[in-house]
């Protein structure tokens, strides 16, 4: 019985974890951080739940391998008082005996052996610890280095103007890339495999979805986006700023709501559209 119960609260422990975890991350989304509480809740109240049944059933059969301990040493005293009356009576049941308190000691050698409950919960948390640290160090070093390189593309002294800005560039050929320019406009940075979001309702719940994929190119005149479902230009005099991380970026427009488009930019696209997406 202990040990079904052992093995219930190891396995309701284990499954708290991503729920906890699950509700950490819908407390940090403003729409689903009502939702996320609850999540989190429940999945504390399981944790500590467990927890709890853990530690008591462990504390019980403690108790019980004690109170099988004292019942052997007193079976064994008896037996000992016994065969000093009579030592070929009792040679039988003193091997018994200790036969016993060997099984005995056996048992709770092999009860010790390994981690046990909270050892490997213990071991669990480190891992899940260990792994989320090496997680975060790697988007910081990936950030970190990302901004370096698009540092190194940008110059000491930073644009007077939208003009300045367009001058920095080399100007990109764009019969290789298909696109067909307007007059006198000059292509300066193309990021491929780019995806335009928007919110959709589902499930009655507004969502950042995909609405288009494609491609998104930088002009001198304007910020556009290409795709078999959407094509949308944006010229830069509608364009209030310009955020870009090496996620994807967003269009503030004038009047509107903004564009937001994601995608792993590369540090020459990024350079240019910090440039010119600059308020002057």
């Amino acid at each position: 019985m202990l040990d079904t119960l052992d093995t219930i609260a190891m396995i309701v422990w284990l499954l708290s974890l991503p729920i906890i975890i699950t509700g950490i991350v819908f407390v940090c989304i403003k729409k689903w951080r009502k939702n996320g509480l609850k999540t989190l809740g429940i999945g504390a109240l399981l944790f500590i739940g467990s927890a709890i049944v853990g530690a008591s059933v462990h504390k019980d059969r403690s108790e019980q391998v004690a109170h099988n301990n004292e019942i052997v040493i007193s079976s064994s005293t008896s037996s000992i008082d016994v065969a000093t009356q009579n030592e070929s009576v009792t040679q039988v049941p003193a091997e018994n005996t200790d036969k016993q308190v060997i099984s005995i000691e056996d048992n709770k050698s092999d009860e010790n052996d390994g981690l046990g409950f909270w050892g490997w919960g213990l071991l669990i948390i480190l891992t899940f610890s260990a792994g989320s640290a090496l997680y975060n160090y790697c988007l910081y070093r990936r950030k970190k280095h990302f901004e370096q390189q698009v540092a190194m593309l940008q110059p000491d002294i930073p644009p007077f103007n939208f003009s300045e800005a367009c001058e920095m560039f080399q100007e990109l050929d764009a019969s290789e890339y298909d696109y067909r320019l307007a007059p006198n406009e000059k292509l300066l940075g193309v990021q491929e495999y780019a995806n335009f979001v928007g919110k959709r309702r589902v499930n009655k719940i507004e969502q950042m979805v995909v609405v288009a994929r494609g491609r998104l190119l930088v002009t001198d005149q304007a910020i556009v986006f290409e795709s078999s479902e959407k094509n949308e230009r944006t010229t830069w005099t509608r364009i209030a700023s310009v955020d870009i991380t090496y996620e994807g970026c967003r269009v503030n427009r004038r009047s509107g709501i903004p564009w937001n488009y994601k995608f792993t930019a590369t540090p020459q696209f990024a350079a240019v559209v910090r440039a010119l997406g600059q308020p002057y």
